[in-house]
């Protein structure tokens, strides 16, 4: 069971304590994600999970609910490649082109 911290917003040290916690959290995560890509293996398992989400195909669906579900999906995908490339640009580019042909 996890807690939530309670941050009063009109406290200027309470925002800035979590505005910290956050981006020392986002640091680590980007260090990790490093880490994963820093095998070849790795990046061919980014490199799927990115194509599970669709993110380059069309998003239109038979009917709205689906439409929004790839959108949703997409969404992930997009959100996840900015991490990536943020992490490490060129690692990224490698990952697309050792998987370009889905070896």
């Amino acid at each position: 069971m996890t807690t939530e911290k309670i941050i009063d917003y009109g406290n200027e040290v309470h925002v800035k304590k979590a505005r910290t916690e956050a981006q020392s959290k986002y640091e680590l995560l980007l260090r990790a994600i490093g880490k994963v890509m820093d095998t070849k293996e790795g990046r061919k398992v980014l490199y799927e999970v990115i194509s599970m989400t669709g993110q380059h195909r069309t998003c239109m669906g038979k009917d709205p609910h689906e439409t929004y579900f790839f959108l949703g999906q997409r969404n992930i995908g997009l959100k996840l490649t900015a991490i990536l490339t943020e992490a490490n640009q060129e690692l990224y580019l490698k990952s697309l082109v050792e998987n370009k042909g889905g070896n």
